[in-house]
């Protein structure tokens, strides 16, 4: 709304206007004289109608331009003092100046306010509000507001108020003036004004304004005051530190107290928030006969009683917390125990005041009309409330009396609270003696504990002045003073406590103190022993001020150790005032044993002495100096025990000093030992009395015993030293150079060490003023001209072996000619020259006059060898055959392409480069030749030597020869006057050698060219491995190839395979080796292709520019060759093929061939590693199984709840996240597997998982859901039969039971139908419509049907009487039924003996319905009397006669289905007859005969029944025999003798039942006998039948052949 009101502009006004004139004007008016459709009744109230409205429109219209004129009003009346206020407000709220204007003047009230504030004795504060309220009215002036009939939207706006009229829910900015007897203008407006801002970070937190005040009090107000002390105007310090202190304890107790204000609002327990009230009833209950009507009604009852139960649980919560052990620390006082109790009964009251309240009481009334139980719960949690009421009620009325005698721990320093110790413990005397409840020696004891607390937070503010200072920083004086006064607070409010309790103790009816003094008193008492300890360091630090004061030499250590020691107490961060601290204590033994521990802690007795004589010196008579003395003479005797033992162990390989020579060393050592043992005892004579006592007689003898061996070890050494001087004549008349080695000899310095040592041994031992021999003296003067030679001559020789290690070896024996007039000139050293000769210098110029020769050509030689050859033999050695990209794997294609089409580049610029190196050698060996001034040879053998039969190079003039210098390099005088031929043979030999060398260098390079390209390919195929160097580094390679792994159902596949990434690889291989063809082997004239003058070389380093830009070349950026060579040498081939190239050497070295034949398996290798990555994503094929449908469908058999479900939709939804984390790629060998499509194939089959479970749960649901819809709507119409009698009441009882026995079970399948629709629609699976309305309207049908339960159990229960009275004739009847029954079926019923089966089966049907009958009557009885609650009758009759019929039930039928079975058989004609079938029913009736219950077999019908199956079992196998084919007529005839039955089988009506009336099994065994000879004639007639057709069928081929 802001951003519209900027919009809008004071102009706007007048375009509105025009608007609403151009409405007005558009009106439709009738024509006068026409008249309406209507008529004329209507007429009249229309043109009323139009008038009234055009009058409406117009007065609204004058008070839209009144309002506006208004409003550009109270802006003209806006000055300079009302813009700073806007401004400062548009400032803080981000807001433009502007749109705070726009604010200012909606409203003539906020510019009267404003007035008001700046007006003489005007308002001292004004506040603005930025927060949501409802727009401005019309009335304010705006534009654009929305009409009075819409729906206004709240807006951020700035409100202007005093602060009583509008809540504060935003940003409240406040200005004060202090001084309001001063008009606020234009020029003290910025003066008078002071400017505060208040936020409430939620509006609807309880207690957020306290929270909100608090916070400006501490963090600007009291801050400030606490950091500012010049707004106390107190002429006496003293005053007005303490008014000041006062001031601000004022301050921190009204914020603590707003805190706790705020700890009561936001911890008091709200009724209503824990049960709606109105929820409970539909209607107010507010008269009594509502609380009747009320308690009539169970619904309201139940509610009201659950909402009454929540208050109970909570309120009981509440005072079982105020019950807890409170959590009390050492910085509490007793202040906290007052805000303790005042929170308990804020909360109590609060409590007590909404159970007073009219809606709650009546709901109590409505229970207690209803004899609710819940009525005894909640008067005892009211009384408890009220009891907790009363305590902390008439607690804190004694906290406040205490109150006075507090407040001056807090405000006053201890030795202001000494006064009011004595009222104060009167007071805790009186509340222990008169109160109801604080009277408990726990309370008072926990009490007196918060005064010490505070007594010592208070002792620690007042010695660290309120934290501003340490104990260390303030001054001493007064600081012990302090440390006094709170040792006399700490004896006062000690001793007030033991008086009180000695005057408590003589008065025999009144209370005793019979509190815990060490809980009481403890911390205060350990505080005061901290405070001694520190009064006892100070008096050490005044003890030790003269150590610091005095000048004596030697006791600035031990000042600066003492005052570093009182640094450290200072200084360290602990706290010194608590008493828990060990490490003070630590600190304290420590300066307390100050002097003992720095005597003890001297290394030797000299330093003791030393440092005792420096406290001798301060005179103090604390210090015990003779005690010390003495036991620093003890220590001396052990330290010449030391010394001894040191001589003894060490005479014989004495330890000399860094830098002191062998005999010198020794001396020395000796003097310093006797000068260790003499220095402490000269000290005991000279300056004490300690060698006069009795105990110093063994130390001076021990030292008398140890000087004298030391005397005599220093004599000894002196006299050796000087007899093997006499030994330095013969080392000064040696030559000074030697010549060293027998074959071959080497030039060595020939200087004596021993010059040194005497030298070194004369300097020492003349500053110990010992005698010096006359040689020694003479070597000791002469040392300068010695070291000089010396140096001298060890510089040219180690110039010399540096320039001879210079020569490559390769060319050693071409410079040995040189060398040789080097060696000649060193060669006076060794005869002539010696260390004593006069003729030294000119003999180190001729040696240095050849030196210079010699670096001459050895520099000219390197540069040739080291720029124009090695540096070319580098780049051949460093240029690559492959140029593939490193940062990328690529597809075989592009390998090969980018192989084919660098490998010819490379071949050009590597044969340029061979030609470079191959006649910078030949220039080489020329230098070399002309060096020695040979002549170039002419034998065809050497004519290479003189470059005829070389190609020159690019730029260089071929007219120039290699010999052409007219003045020669090195002076002829060195050079022998003539060389035999022999030996200029042997040079050319060598020239020849070095030629060789260089160009088997060239091949190296190319071999090892070709083996770090082959190896980078070989790198490139291998896996990441752990780094060598740095083992936790893994050096990660980039693979060549890249292939995609790929779900193909049942398994994944590799494309492409590997067998085509391998024969891509030995193709690349092949071609990269074929490079090495166009580089031709020296000392071959060779064909070029280039010009002869060209001047830019074929190779260009890249870092130097000139890069070329020939498309073919470009791409390569390893190569950047000429383009004029280019451009020539692209369309020559094969000019050189028919000379020796490097190909067969380099591919004949063993790392490159074994390289080569390596990679030929390199992709194959990778086998395992790819089957291995296919087989770590084998285990997903659970995902396309077959038998999914199988798996899911067995899952959701087993009833799982929804949770389990989502479990495993979760699990897949984890395997969906797994899937996506799995790789990217993998690597393996040369290849980067990336699984891509493979991860798409697994997310599809999730996804039918997925679908495959929902399918399950749908229709396993949906049946669950017409079972229950159909069990509702059964109930529901069993549920409408009306009742009339008791069997009617015995069925809706049934219903009702049936209901109740199944509510819990349909119940509990509700929520889970419910739930799986829900998660369905969660997995947006499509359900049908009709399943979908069927699943949500269950609950409501289940529910409808159960409240018709209740119903119809409420109609059953008004029925009660009557029912009841028919239930007992109805008993009655059964009764005399049941007997007239029981005693028919005595006599007359199937169980009688004698009866046919016949007969029997007729009474059991006859008798079963009646039971049946009687048996449902006494179901019915039976619940009837449940219901009532009647003893129930028990009739063991009728369970007998029950288990009776049912067993005669189980033997008839199998009777009477034995009897029908035998009877259809009747009906079988004899051709029919089927005695497999016939057989397999008497095996069913035996084994149901067999399977009876055991008491059946007692039974006359069993046995009747057993005998006629066996006996058909029996005759079965004849009736079998019998229907055989073999059966003749001549064999019934037989039948009809044995039997004497006539068997008439052409009969119609000769049917089984015919052969069943026979009585074969009598004649069983004749039987069996003719039937078996029947069938073994029908075998005899069958083999009879097969030989005659045998003898008919060899007469017929007999025939056969005799037609033929």
């Amino acid at each position: 709304m802001i951003d519209r009101f900027d919009a809008m502009g004071s102009d706007e006004g007048d375009d509105d206007d025009d608007d609403m004139r151009q409405k007005s004007s558009r009106k439709i008016r009738l024509p006068s004289g026409q008249s309406s459709p209507k008529g004329d009744g209507t007429k009249d109230d229309k043109r009323k109608h139009s008038v009234a409205a055009h009058l409406q429109a117009e007065q609204n219209k004058q008070k839209i331009l009144k309002a506006k004129q208004e409003r550009e009003n109270r802006r003209n009346a806006l000055d300079t003092q009302h813009q700073h206020l806007i401004d400062v407000i548009a400032y803080f709220t981000d807001q433009k100046p502007k749109d705070v204007e726009e604010f200012v003047i909606d409203c003539q009230e906020y510019i009267d306010l404003m007035e008001f504030f700046f007006d003489k004795q005007g308002t001292k504060s004004l506040m603005f509000y930025f927060q949501d309220h409802d727009p401005p009215s019309n009335e304010s002036g705006r534009t654009g507001l929305p009409t009075p009939g819409a729906k206004k939207e709240k807006m951020k706006r700035v409100m202007i108020t005093s602060g009583t009229d509008i809540p504060l829910k935003g940003l409240c900015m406040y200005f004060l003036r202090p001084n309001s007897g001063v008009k606020i203008g234009m020029k003290n407006v910025s003066d008078e004004c002071y400017f505060g801002m208040v936020t409430l970070r939620d509006p609807d937190e309880p207690g957020i304004v306290l929270d909100t005040l608090n916070d400006i009090l501490q963090t600007i107000y009291f801050k400030n005051l606490k950091g500012n002390t010049t707004w106390v105007t107190v002429p006496d310090a003293d005053m007005a530190t303490r008014i000041r202190h006062r001031f601000l304890t004022a301050i921190t107790h009204y914020s603590e107290f707003l805190t706790d204000c705020k700890n009561d609002i936001s911890s008091r327990l709200d009724l209503k928030e824990i049960s709606n009230l109105d929820d409970i009833s539909e209607t107010a209950i507010k008269t009594t006969d509502d609380i009747l009507e009320a308690s009539k009604n169970p619904d309201v009852v139940q509610k009201i009683e659950h909402a009454v139960i929540l208050w109970c649980k909570n309120i009981e919560r509440v005072l079982a917390i105020s019950k807890q052990m409170r959590k009390e620390t050492d910085s509490m006082g007793p202040l906290a125990e007052l805000a303790y109790w005042r929170n308990l009964m804020a909360k109590m009251c609060y409590i007590i005041q909404q159970t007073q309240e009219w809606q709650l009481v009546n709901y109590i009334q409505v229970l207690l009309q209803a004899k609710s139980r819940v009525l005894r719960r909640w008067k005892d949690v009211d009384s408890r409330v009220s009891d907790e009421y009363h305590e902390s009620k008439d607690n804190v009325r004694y906290m406040y009396a205490l109150e006075k005698f507090c407040q001056p721990l807090y405000q006053h320093d201890p030795p202001g609270m000494i006064e009011h110790i004595n009222s104060m413990m009167y007071t805790i005397r009186t509340i222990h003696t008169t109160s109801r409840y604080y009277n408990t020696c726990e309370k008072v004891t926990a009490l007196m504990v918060k005064i010490s607390n505070q007594m010592v937070a208070s002792c620690r503010r007042y010695l660290t002045n309120d934290g501003a200072e340490t104990i260390w920083s303030q001054d001493k004086h007064s600081m012990v003073e302090k440390l006094l006064k709170c040792i006399e607070l700490y004896e006062t409010y000690r001793g007030s406590y033991e008086a009180t309790k000695a005057e408590l103790a003589n008065n025999p009816d009144g209370k005793r103190f019979d509190f815990s003094v060490n809980n009481i008193f403890g911390r205060f008492e350990r505080f005061c022993e901290r405070l001694k300890k520190i009064i006892k360091i100070e008096e050490i630090f005044n003890l030790y001020n003269p150590v610091h004061e005095s000048h004596i030499d030697g006791l600035e250590d031990i000042s600066a150790r003492l005052i570093t020691l009182q640094k450290e107490i200072q200084l360290k961060s602990y706290d010194p005032l608590e008493f828990r601290q060990p490490d003070f204590d630590e600190d304290f033994v420590k300066l307390e044993g100050f002097m003992d521990s720095a005597i003890e802690g001297c290394p030797t007795a000299m330093h003791g002495l030393w440092l005792l004589e420096r406290f001798k010196n301060l005179r103090n008579r604390c210090l015990d100096i003779d005690a010390k003395l003495w036991y620093l003479f003890q220590f001396y005797h052990n330290e010449i025990i030391l010394i001894q033992q040191i001589y003894e162990a060490e005479k014989n390989d004495t330890p000399t000093p860094r830098g002191y020579p062998p005999f010198a060393g020794k001396i020395s050592w000796a003097r310093h030992l006797y000068k260790r043992l003499e220095r402490p005892m000269k000290w005991f004579q000279e300056k004490t009395d300690v060698l006069k006592r009795d105990g110093a007689t063994p130390t001076v003898k021990l030292f008398n015993s140890v000087a004298k061996k030391l005397i005599f070890y220093e004599i000894l050494f002196h006299e050796s030293w000087m007899t093997q001087c006499n030994s330095v004549y013969d080392a000064l008349e040696a030559p000074i150079l030697t010549l060293r080695g027998n074959m071959r000899q080497e030039l060595v310095l020939n200087f004596d060490p021993f010059f040194r040592q005497i030298i070194e041994e004369t300097e020492i031992l003349r500053k110990m003023e010992l005698e010096i021999p006359d040689i020694a003296q003479v070597v000791y003067y002469k040392k300068e001209k010695l070291y000089a030679t010396y140096e001298r001559i060890k510089g040219l020789l180690e110039r010399f072996l540096g320039m001879k290690s210079k020569i490559p070896q390769d060319l050693a024996l071409l410079m040995r000619p040189i060398m040789k007039k080097v060696e000649k000139a060193f060669m006076p050293g060794v005869t002539n020259i010696n260390w004593t000769s006069f003729k030294t210098e000119e003999y180190f110029n001729y040696i240095e006059a050849h030196q210079n020769e010699l670096e001459d050509v050895i520099r000219k030689l390197q540069e040739i060898i080291t720029i124009r050859i090695n540096q070319v033999l580098y780049d051949i050695s460093h240029t690559m055959l492959i140029d593939i990209p490193d940062d990328r794997a690529m597809p075989q294609e592009e390998f090969l392409d980018k192989i084919h089409r660098y490998g010819g580049l490379v071949s050009q610029d590597l044969e340029y480069k061979s030609r470079i190196c191959e006649h910078a050698v030949v220039e080489l060996i020329h230098a070399l030749l002309t060096s020695c001034e040979l002549p170039m040879p002419d034998d065809p053998y050497n004519a290479w030597l003189s470059g005829a039969g070389a190609v020159p190079l690019p730029g260089e003039d071929s007219n120039a020869k290699s010999g052409g210098q007219d003045k020669p390099l090195i002076d002829p005088t060195l050079i022998p006057t003539q060389m035999t031929k022999e030996e200029m043979v042997h040079i050319y030999e060598e020239c020849r050698h070095v030629f060789g060398f260089y160009n088997q260098k060239c091949i190296e390079a190319l071999q090892k060219t070709a083996r770090i390209s082959l190896d980078i390919l070989r790198t490139r195929t291998e896996e990441p491995q752990v780094s060598k160097r740095n083992p936790g580094k893994v050096l990660n390679r980039v693979p060549l190839f890249f292939a995609d792994l790929t779900l193909t159902i049942p398994t994944i596949t590799l494309k492409p395979t590997l067998n085509e990434m391998q024969q891509a690889l030995s193709r690349g291989i092949q071609l990269i080796c074929e490079c090495l063809k166009r580089v031709i082997i020296w000392g071959q004239i060779r064909r070029s292709s280039f010009a002869q003058d060209a001047e830019t070389p074929f190779y260009k380093d890249p870092t130097k520019g000139g890069q070329s830009h020939d498309e073919p070349v470009a791409q390569f950026a390893r190569l950047q060759p000429a383009d004029a060579y280019l451009r020539a040498s692209m369309q020559v081939d094969n000019l050189n093929a028919r000379l020796k190239n490097c190909f067969k050497p380099v591919m004949e070295h063993k790392d490159v061939s074994k390289l080569v034949l390596m990679m030929q398996t390199v992709v194959q290798q990778a086998k395992p590693r790819v089957q291995t990555i296919i087989s770590q994503y084998m285990h997903y094929n659970f995902l396309w199984k077959d038998t999914r449908e199988d798996e899911v469908e067995a899952v959701v058999a087993t009833d799982p709840v929804i949770t389990e479900i989502e479990a495993i939709m979760r699990t897949y939804k984890e395997l969906d996240e797994e899937i996506d984390a799995i790789p990217q790629s993998h690597r393996a060998g040369p290849m980067d597997i990336l699984t891509k499509e493979m991860k798409l194939g697994f997310r599809c089959e999730v996804k039918e998982w997925r679908l495959a479970y929902c399918r399950q749960l749908s229709n396993k649901y949906k049946v669950i859901c017409q079972q229950i819809a159909k069990f509702v709507e059964e109930c529901n119409k069993e549920l409408q039969i009306p009742i009339k009698d008791m069997n009617d009441l015995y069925s809706v009882m049934s219903t009702l039971i049936k209901i109740r026995e199944n509510m819990y079970k349909n119940d509990s399948m509700l929520q889970p139908i419910e739930e799986c629709y829900a998660f369905l629609n969660s997995q947006k699976y499509r359900v049908p419509d009709d399943e979908s309305n069927r699943a949500d309207t269950l609950r409501y049908n289940f529910n409808k049907m159960l409240a018709k339960a209740f119903q119809t159990q409420d109609k059953i229960v008004s029925l009660q009487d009557t029912n009841r009275k028919k239930l007992i004739e109805q008993v009655a009847k059964f009764q005399q039924d049941l007997k007239q029954y029981l005693d028919r079926y005595q006599t007359k019923g199937p169980m009688k003996d004698g009866l046919s089966v016949e007969v029997a089966t007729d009474r059991l049907f006859t008798f079963q319905d009646e039971f049946d009958e009687l048996w449902e009557r006494y179901t019915m009885c039976n619940s009837g009397e449940k219901l009532f609650g009647f003893p129930r009758n028990e009739y063991p009759e009728i369970y007998v006669v029950k288990k009776q019929l049912a067993l005669l039930q189980k033997l008839y039928s199998l009777y009477n289905e034995f009897l029908r079975t035998m009877n259809s058989y009747h009906e079988f004609r004899w051709p029919e007859v089927d005695t497999t079938k016939v057989i397999a029913d008497m095996e069913n009736f035996q084994t149901r005969c067999i399977m009876l219950p055991k008491a059946l077999k007692e039974w006359q019908a069993f046995k009747i029944l057993n005998k006629k199956v066996n006996d058909l079992n029996d005759w079965c196998p004849l009736v079998e025999l019998m229907t055989n084919k073999g059966m003749k007529d001549r064999h019934w005839d037989k039948l009809s003798k044995a039997t004497g039955f006539k068997f008439d089988l052409d009969n119609e009506n000769f049917t089984l039942k015919v052969v069943m009336e026979n009585p074969l099994l009598k004649y069983k065994a004749e039987v069996e006998e003719i039937c078996n000879s029947a069938i073994k004639e029908k075998e005899i007639e069958e083999k009879m039948r097969q030989l005659e057709m045998m003898n008919e069928f060899d007469d017929g081929e007999g025939g056969f052949m005799d037609d033929a």
